[in-house]
């Protein structure tokens, strides 16, 4: 399978997109092989007998990522291809959230504080779901997936807050609420209605 994703807006993010593609995909159990120096920055990766390569282009103002497996026919949807599409397109939409955040101004610590306690008792409920879905033999991993990012968000964004940096915290609760909103999409699509 091949395909390519235009992530709009996001060329100025360029190496902070590849970084953090890289690090979702090698937490997701994907080998990772690349070299950031370069304009293209092709990625080889494999997962298991899967193996593919991920292209990262300045397209103006926007990000064009490609993905093209390896050895297979056009148009293979392969667990791998099916990945990679969820993770770009899951990615873009943070660092989308993010900059829209950073572009707001800078709101009251206070609120900051209680915007995240109130996403943070909304990723406790989809956490219980996801972990209900697996007792019962469901295939969680895309939700799951989206609420350890959305955990590792709530770390990053309450370490900003302790330390001042309230538009990155802002940035980063508007990141989580995105992964928490796409976890339960996710659940609505597994097993019919969420437990």
């Amino acid at each position: 399978m091949s395909y390519i994703h235009y992530a709009r807006g996001l060329a100025g993010a360029y190496s902070t997109f590849l970084d953090r593609l890289a690090e979702d995909l090698e937490s997701n159990g994907i080998s990772v092989l690349f070299e950031r120096e370069k304009a293209r920055s092709p990625m080889t990766i494999s997962c298991g007998k899967e193996k593919g390569q991920i292209a990262v282009r300045l397209s103006g103002p926007d990000l064009e990522v490609s993905f093209q497996g390896q050895g297979l026919t056009t148009g293979e949807a392969t667990s791998l291809a099916i990945l990679v599409a969820e993770r770009v397109t899951d990615i873009d939409e943070e660092m989308r959230a993010m900059l829209d955040a950073r572009d707001e101004g800078l709101p009251a610590t206070a609120d900051i504080g209680m915007e995240l306690h109130d996403i943070f008792r909304e990723l406790l409920v989809v956490r219980e779901e996801i972990d209900l879905l697996k007792i019962a033999g469901e295939d969680v991993g895309r939700p799951k997936r989206r609420v350890e990012r959305a955990e590792k968000l709530y770390q990053e964004a309450s370490d900003a807050l302790k330390k001042g940096e309230t538009l990155t915290a802002r940035a980063k609760i508007q990141a989580m609420q995105l992964m928490v909103e796409k976890a339960e999409a996710s659940l609505g699509e597994i097993g019919g209605e969420k437990i």
